[in-house]
């Protein structure tokens, strides 16, 4: 695990703001930094642990009074999970088996840092919810939200809902949340974004960012443009059968299928594919 970060949010912050991002570096850039922790001024392994676990504990410190255990923060790209919490799930060397936390990056610019926090959030509640509860009870948290985390959640500064608006069930198995005004976690995300608090690094693999010029505030307007993919080759296939004892093969149309049987050279299908083609 990343010690914490012992400078103040103010000077921990700080380094964000300066950081370059991916789309901002070119060769030759002057304003890269030439140290040797290469073009971002970091190594990005590092960069990532650290943002995640000061993001932790501000939330495990602002918004559940620093009663959450230690856990492992991860990355998953799992393209329909926002975040997912996994108790008890990695172990070491001596037997100590810790939670873990995972976040999808590659929502992060597609709607925003705030909401990357909000789904961590979303996660810690899993995790109290998990070591306040005893063993039948934990069976069915792992697959449903109910009363318990929806009043967690809103202590916290965030309502469930199954439509992440207004008016939505707040119980469920998929469950999305929305901010309460001047609530704890709304005042905690305001603090660290306005002092440049950022999750420098996301997995776009595939993905183009495409921004509104017109209405390019930063990372909230961008939504995802799958890259063209060249389509897969299909080849069709179709049944050969032998006119004499009637085995069956299925090859492509042109092949020249032989029956060690019978000996014949099947040069024409004797009876034609009816199945949908199937790729090689």
């Amino acid at each position: 695990m990343v010690d914490s970060p012992s400078k103040p949010l103010q000077d921990q912050t700080s380094r964000n703001r300066s950081t370059i991002r991916p789309h901002e570096a070119r060769a030759g850039d002057q304003t890269a930094d030439d140290s040797d922790f290469g073009p971002y001024g970091e190594k990005p392994t590092l960069q990532v642990a650290a943002e995640f676990q000061f993001a932790y504990e501000q939330i495990r410190e602002r918004l559940f009074g620093g009663k959450l255990p230690e856990c492992l923060i991860t990355i998953s790209n799992s393209p329909s999970v926002f975040g997912q919490f996994i108790p008890s799930s990695y172990c070491n060397a001596s037997d100590d088996w810790i939670d873990c936390i995972t976040l999808n990056t590659t929502f992060f610019p597609l709607f925003g840092i705030r909401e990357a926090l909000s789904t961590l959030t979303h996660e810690c509640v899993h995790m109290k919810q998990w070591h306040d509860s005893n063993a039948k009870k934990r069976k069915r948290l792992r697959a449903y939200h109910d009363k318990e985390f929806a009043e967690i959640m809103e202590a916290a500064g965030l309502i469930t809902s199954v439509t992440g608006k207004p008016g939505g069930a707040r119980t469920g198995r998929s469950m999305m949340e929305y901010e309460i005004p001047g609530g704890p976690f709304s005042l905690l995300a305001d603090e660290l974004l306005e002092n440049g608090f950022t999750f420098t690094w996301a997995y776009l693999h595939g993905i183009r960012i495409v921004r509104n010029p017109a209405q390019d505030t930063g990372t909230e307007t961008a939504r995802p443009r799958p890259i063209p993919q060249k389509p897969k080759r299909k080849r069709e296939r179709i049944k050969h059968t032998c006119s004499n004892c009637g085995i069956s093969v299925w090859g492509p149309r042109r092949a020249e299928v032989a029956c060690l049987t019978c000996n014949p050279v099947l040069r024409t299908p004797i009876i034609p594919m009816i199945k949908a083609n199937h790729d090689d």
